[in-house]
């Protein structure tokens, strides 16, 4: 009887010492529903949220990444009609001749036609920066795992009144007032994108700041629920160890016994 109990025992106890062994080997404590079921779907839920965190923060910086080369490009179209305005302030000295006059005009058709390259070339991942405003449509960008999480950038539709306000200019006039006002309806456009979008990065900056918070608050929860503590682990297989150790002697003992009666009733 103390034979089979203790094989018994000893069964149990290679059991508990795998078990502890490949919970250091994984570093969790959780390693299949059998060890907890529901640790396992606390530990699986808060896994998912971290993983959704992280994709929306890299949504979150794909957004930053086109507002930015927008932003650029609308940088490079203000410095141009700066420059048109010191142009059309040029064009009001009387004492410009046809030449002088000449020259404005086709140093000012040289920055138009730059402007409208930034305009047509300008593009994030194949997608047009300038679009058409019959054929445009806004951005979203999903910052979190709830519906509503959505960060909205409209189409920039600034190309049009940018074109066909460059079209307007005519530096031959000694009277530059309409190109001034041309320009300045122009720059107008430009600096309310730039607003627009200025607002929408501080937006995108503030829902990435809070994901990165939700991504370590998910994380932490995880590892207290899943992983395991691997000083506590070890010590739990010294003493299964010693365990072993203890009753494979009193087998042994056991065994030396029956064999010594066995030779007694011979």
């Amino acid at each position: 009887m103390t034979s089979i109990n203790t094989s018994s025992n000893f069964v149990s106890s290679s059991d508990a010492l795998n078990k502890t062994f490949s919970q250091v080997s994984s570093g969790k404590h959780i390693n299949s529903a059998a060890d907890d079921a529901a640790g396992l779907a606390i530990a699986t839920r808060f896994s998912s949220q971290f993983s959704g965190t992280q994709q929306a923060q890299r949504n979150g910086l794909d957004a930053k990444s086109l507002i930015e080369t927008e932003d650029g490009a609308l940088g490079q179209i203000s410095t141009g009609i700066q420059r048109l305005q010191e142009l059309a302030v040029q064009q009001g000295n009387g004492i410009l001749n046809d030449s002088d006059r000449t020259a404005l005009n086709k140093e000012a058709a040289q920055i138009s036609d730059n402007i409208n390259q930034v305009i047509e070339q300008s593009s994030f991942n194949n997608k047009d920066l300038f679009q058409d405003p019959s054929n445009s449509s806004s951005l979203n960008f999903q910052l979190g795992d709830k519906a509503g999480d959505v960060v909205s950038l409209t189409a920039n539709v600034t190309a049009d009144p940018i074109k066909d306000g460059l079209t307007q200019l005519d530096f031959s006039n000694p009277d530059p007032s309409d190109n001034l006002t041309a320009l300045e309806s122009i720059q107008q456009v430009v600096t309310e994108r730039r607003s627009e979008l200025g607002a929408v990065s501080n937006r995108i900056d503030s829902s990435i700041d809070q994901l990165s918070n939700e991504e370590i608050q998910a994380e932490s929860a995880r590892s207290r629920v899943e992983d395991a503590d691997i000083a506590d682990l070890v010590s739990q297989m010294v003493i299964e160890r010693v365990k072993q150790q203890a009753q494979l002697a009193i087998q042994s003992q056991a065994n030396a016994s029956a064999e010594d009666t066995l030779r007694l009733l011979s």
